[in-house]
């Protein structure tokens, strides 16, 4: 089996589950439009946008099986699944990480534009905008005929109207996947509501991301869980993700709220940074603050006092449904499901004072509502309900 993955194998936290599912199979790589030095670190074959002016080019080099996205949203991505498509090809959008409702992501997108500052852009600068529609009009077949319309119409609200907007008033057939991988029902509303892809072409395997933290938890015993001298607040990239636009100081003058609070119950400050962050050099210098980055994050969990939560990520709810949590609300677009669930203390991110901090237990209603909305099992074999479906 030879499988094309369009994701960012630079992301190594998203990567490695679905290459430890595919063990037995063979796979190749498409995401970036030019070569970087970088990649050739990586022991995968790499295909790029930019070498080839038609999707089915790349069909013919890769030959792949089956194509799985991480996402069907761009004009070279759309052309792809339609050329795949059109070549008998099934092709597969798999989830990546746990979704807000899909109106959260075009209010915000709406208020970028208004307030005029820029989103989060391609990491590799693609082709011109000549290139990149000649090269979705390329995709397009006679027995393509009947999506004509909708076909073309794309071009326009995908340019005018953005990715979110743009896909939302052009739904057709030729852009959907085959079948749609995802966590949880829960979590699908984001592309039921943006695609409108048929019920059954959902295929639900829980969040492969979590499986090593499963597989850890049922291993170990109650006395082996430690409750260390610490809260841990688990970061988002509100600086380097270039969605939020925060600025530093008022990151670091949140970092030293949360420490002021650690130091008054005796305790640390740990802080697990986003990935993104790794290699942050404006960190907040403090003896009683440990910066963590490759570390076990669920022994983390488990050992703490407590978890902080600046965004509603998505190690949010499997630390919900073992540890009491705070979340600190900066965009409360994002934000909607947890704050209208009423499971944990939401306070203000900006404004917050210590005496607003406080942790309280997660009942059994509010566990199994974590568990159908963001888990679906803790069995730790989402990797292997994966495998099944794309090596069936």
């Amino acid at each position: 089996m030879r499988i094309l993955l369009v994701w960012d194998y630079d992301r190594i936290d998203l990567t490695h589950p679905i290459v430890d599912s595919l063990k037995n199979a063979e796979l190749v790589f498409l995401y970036k439009y030019d070569k970087v030095v970088l990649d050739e670190k990586y022991p995968y074959q790499i295909f790029y946008w930019n070498n080839y002016s038609n999707p089915y080019q790349i069909i013919a080099a890769a030959k792949p099986d089956k194509i799985v996205f991480m996402e069907v949203e761009t004009f070279h991505q759309v052309a792809l699944n339609i050329a795949a498509l059109n070549s008998g090809i099934i092709t597969y959008r798999l989830e990546h990480g746990i979704k807000a409702p899909f109106k959260s992501y075009s209010i915000y997108t709406a208020g970028i534009k208004k307030s005029g500052k820029s989103s989060a852009g391609t990491v590799v600068k693609g082709k011109s905008s000549l290139g990149t529609l000649l090269f979705y009009l390329s995709s397009f077949r006679l027995r393509n005929l009947s999506s004509a319309y909708k076909f073309l119409k794309f071009i326009y609200t995908r340019s005018r109207q953005g990715i979110n907007e743009g896909l939302l008033h052009c739904k057709f057939d030729l852009r959907k996947t085959s079948r749609y991988i995802d966590f949880t029902p829960f979590n699908s509303r984001f592309t039921m509501e943006r695609d409108s892809p048929r019920t059954e072409s959902y295929l639900y395997i829980g969040n492969p991301y979590f499986d090593k933290y499963f597989r850890y938890i049922n291993s170990v015993s109650a006395t082996e869980v430690q409750e260390g001298k610490y809260y841990l607040l688990i970061d988002s990239a509100f600086v380097e993700d270039q969605m939020s636009n925060m600025d530093i100081e008022t990151l670091l003058q949140f970092y030293a709220k949360l420490n002021n609070y650690c130091k008054s119950k005796n305790a640390r400050l740990k802080i697990k940074l986003h990935p993104l962050s790794y290699g942050a050099g404006y960190l907040l210098n403090d003896p009683n603050i440990d910066y963590l980055k490759e570390v076990n994050v669920i022994q983390e969990i488990l050992n703490s006092a407590g978890c902080f939560h600046s965004h509603f990520s998505t190690l949010t709810p499997l630390a919900m449904y073992y540890k009491p949590c705070i979340l600190f609300n900066a965009y409360p677009v994002f934000n909607i499901d947890i704050i209208e669930a009423k499971l944990i203390t939401v306070v203000d991110f900006f404004t917050f004072n210590m005496d607003d901090i406080v942790f309280a237990d997660l009942d059994d209603r509010g566990k199994q509502v974590i568990l159908d909305h963001y888990l679906y099992a803790t069995d730790g074999k989402a990797c292997e309900r994966l495998t099944k479906i794309l090596m069936n």
